[in-house]
């Protein structure tokens, strides 16, 4: 760039300004004037006074929130451009902004300065068009408008394409669970071992149970003896392939103890190695099924093929996603953490203190990334991973899991309190990471505290084993209790208590998976005690089901 660039930066983490302004110029904007406004009363001072090609601004300052920010800038100097950029992923914020008269809005973290600096001089560009075709005739202002359609269409590209996938996927996962939930029919998706993981409104009317109770239930429970074995020859084939699916009339037993004669179709829902997962059942009372015509559009089989194909096309694009952040997206973070090594360790001599610290902060902010991605794949994967129950030895496995937990806090010392627990069945992988996560929050609350506390104890209450583990450490405050399980939420600053997040998230996603349920019990300064049920033998929940 060979023009000198006045830009005014609403910013008031000086942080943030000191990187887009380094950013900038190592993008080529070496004739750069970059004037710093800390607030929107500030910012608009220098518009009243001073010319500037684009201002580029935050949404959120002290005196300022939102849309508001770029209202009152666009209504000082509407004839400045505005770029805005922001620090939520949100893109409606963003194209609101744009809508109100914004050129363009990037997210911060995902900006470089080669992308930066072309979009405020596509910025200045845009409004510079916008104004001659204000001025222009009817036919300048046609060859205008089609020029300023090109760079909207050449940005757009650039801009949208990073949430293209994502939005894919919600769009397919409404219309599927919009299908499931609205059907006129019942439907509910039935394990391989006859288990209820998913029923939808219309099969609890028609059976007089709630949901809760139908998932509480096995199918074979519900069918009338005489019909148990009816389907077994047809499953068979289904399982194996010979066919898709199969329909059949069978009596089941609503809650009132009067058996209902049922028309059940039934598919197969396979994972991407061909196995199979579950089956997707479509109820009609029989008292209420018409005389269909092939090609009538209620059939029940249309209905069923409809539902497949949705499921189908969700679950590939779910596979799909997983493989892109695992393969795609931490490739560059590889290469960032990678290279960065090995500046430090070949050109640290050459290089000034102020470089060295920066390339410190990359490699760091790498390896946390890449442990964020890494967290959020283990976490998604595990409504797909099947639950292998067995007797656990629990004392044994606190035990291994307190010592694991402390080998990252060397020089911890703590007062480790177990009490003598019993064996219960659990899959053993799945619980290990419920003690561990929870350990190892105990472990890492408790800092500064001496002694060190940590109990780990169980009772049988109403059949089902609850666990508690209790620590001596600085505790939280229970107005915010509902923030504790949910995905990167944090009750205290990162910088105080290390950590990615997801911790507690995973730990109850695994206990719902065991159809038991985790919660806590604190108060500041007072330690935490966080509890956690597990049933003596109860169906897995389906993953469609678990909160978080």
């Amino acid at each position: 760039m060979n023009a000198a660039l006045n830009v005014l930066l609403l910013e008031d983490n000086p942080v943030d300004y000191r990187l887009l302004q380094e950013e900038l110029r190592e993008a080529g904007a070496a004739d750069l004037r970059l004037t710093r406004a800390e607030g929107l009363a500030e910012a608009l001072a220098c518009l009243e006074g001073q010319h500037f090609d684009v201002v580029l601004t935050d949404l959120s300052v002290p005196d300022s929130f939102g849309i508001a920010t770029v209202e009152a800038i666009l209504g000082r100097a509407s004839e400045t451009p505005v770029v805005v950029l922001t620090g939520s992923e949100n893109d409606q914020t963003g194209l609101a902004a744009v809508h109100l008269g914004a050129q363009d809005y990037l997210v911060k973290g995902e900006t470089g300065g080669e992308l930066l600096l072309r979009s405020l001089l596509y910025a200045i560009e845009r409004k510079q068009a916008e104004l001659s075709f204000k001025q222009s005739s009817e036919q300048l202002a046609e060859r205008a408008k089609k020029q300023l359609g090109r760079y909207n269409d050449a940005l757009q590209l650039e801009t949208v394409e990073r949430y293209r996938i994502e939005a894919a996927l919600r769009e397919s996962e409404r219309r599927f669970l919009a299908t499931f939930e609205q059907s006129a029919v019942g439907m509910a998706h039935v394990g391989t071992d006859g288990r209820f993981l998913r029923v939808n409104h219309r099969l609890c009317q028609m059976l007089g149970y709630s949901d809760d109770e139908l998932q509480s239930l096995d199918l074979p429970e519900i069918v009338h003896p005489e019909d148990a074995e009816l389907d077994q020859p047809q499953k068979k084939r289904l399982l194996n392939g010979a066919i898709r699916d199969y329909a059949q009339e069978r009596r089941l037993k609503r809650k009132d103890g009067v058996f209902q004669r049922f028309r059940e179709t039934v598919s197969l829902v396979r994972n991407e190695r061909g196995e199979p997962r579950y089956f997707v059942a479509v109820f009609e009372d029989h008292g209420h099924i018409p005389n269909r015509r092939p090609g009538d559009g209620d059939d029940p089989e249309r209905q069923l093929a409809e539902c497949r194909r949705e499921l189908e096309a969700v679950n590939g694009e779910l596979e799909a996603l997983s493989y892109s952040v695992s393969h795609d997206l931490r490739a560059p973070l590889r290469a960032v953490s990678g290279f960065s090594r090995i500046l430090s360790r070949d050109y640290a001599g050459q290089l000034p203190a102020e470089a060295r610290q920066y390339l410190d902060l990359v490699s760091d902010g790498a390896v946390r990334l890449d442990q964020l991605i890494r967290d959020l794949l283990s976490y998604s994967r595990l409504g797909r991973q099947p639950l292998h129950r067995q007797p656990v030895d629990l004392c044994r496995m606190v035990a291994e899991c307190m010592h694991h937990v402390l080998l990252a806090y060397e020089g911890r010392q703590v007062e480790f309190q177990p009490e003598d627990l019993p064996s219960w069945p659990a899959d053993p992988a799945l619980l290990r990471e419920v003690f561990l996560a929870l350990l190892d929050n105990a472990v890492k609350f408790t800092a500064g505290r001496d002694p060190v506390r940590i109990q780990v104890g169980a009772d049988i209450v109403g059949g089902q084993l609850q666990v508690h583990v209790r620590d001596n450490g600085i505790g939280f405050d229970m107005h915010y209790a509902h923030k504790l399980f949910g995905v990167f939420q944090r009750l205290h600053r990162a910088d105080e208590y290390p950590g990615t997040g997801i911790g507690l998230a995973v730990a109850q996603r695994i206990v719902q998976r065991h159809g038991g349920r985790i919660w806590a019990e604190s108060a500041p300064d007072q330690g935490a005690t966080f509890f956690f049920t597990l049933p003596a033998g109860g169906d897995e929940v389906a993953p469609a089901t678990l909160s978080g």
